[in-house]
Order: C-alpha cells, then structure tokens, then sequence
C-alpha cells in the first residue's frame, strides 16, 4: 500500500507542476498557437527524469525513492520523459531495432490513436 500512496502523492504533485508551468508558460508568450508550455514540460521532464535516475542508480536509491520521484512525480509531470528514459535505454543496449520500432509506434500509433479517440467521439456526439 505504502508504495501506491508514493506514486500516487508524487503523481499529483506532478500533475500540478504540468499545469502551472505549461500554463505560465503560454502565457508569457502569448498570442501563439504553439504549444511551448507542453514542449517546455516534455523536454525538461526528459532533463529531470535522467538526472534523476542516474542520481538515484550511483546511490543505489531506485525503489522507494524513485516511485516517488521517477513514477510518481515525473510520471505525473509528463509521461514523455518515461518514454525518453525507456527509449535512451533500449539505444544504449544496442538494441536499435526496438528502439526504431518504439519510438515510430508511439508516435505514430499514439497520433493514430488520438484520430480514432476523436472521430468516435465526434460521431457519438
């Protein structure tokens, strides 16, 4: 239980932290269509998630530490920076093939799948 109240209390901090930086962001650069506050969260949770985890690693601090870092308030943050740290590993273990494959079905199928979301969603309503 102890570890589900970690991820969970560090996810909303997470969550806030998205919402408040994106937010702020956009507005300092407002009128502008570009999503720069998401673009901003993405790349420094990406920053964040491998300081983090090497920081963690040296110590040998990965199990509640980084539930509550990592899975929680990263997580939280952005799931980008998870799929960054997932796809630096699969490179790093020279496994290029399923790192391509990752990275063009996460992408891909993720937009594919914003498509399918929206066109049932349109037609329901």
């Amino acid at each position: 239980m102890g570890n589900f109240v970690l991820v969970g209390f560090g996810g909303a901090v997470g969550a806030v932290l998205r919402y408040a930086i994106g937010t702020q962001v956009q507005e300092w650069f407002k009128p502008t269509s570009f999503p720069l506050g998401t673009l901003l969260v993405n790349l420094s949770g990406c920053f964040l998630i491998g300081l983090v985890f090497v920081s963690l690693s040296e110590r040998g601090l990965l199990g509640a530490h980084s539930l509550l870092l990592i899975t929680g308030i990263l997580g939280g943050y952005t799931t980008f920076s998870s799929f960054g740290l997932e796809l630096f590993h699969l490179l790093n273990a020279g496994q290029l093939g399923h790192a391509a494959l990752y990275f063009t079905l996460t992408n891909l199928a993720g937009l594919l799948a914003v498509w399918a979301g929206t066109s049932l969603a349109q037609r329901a309503f």
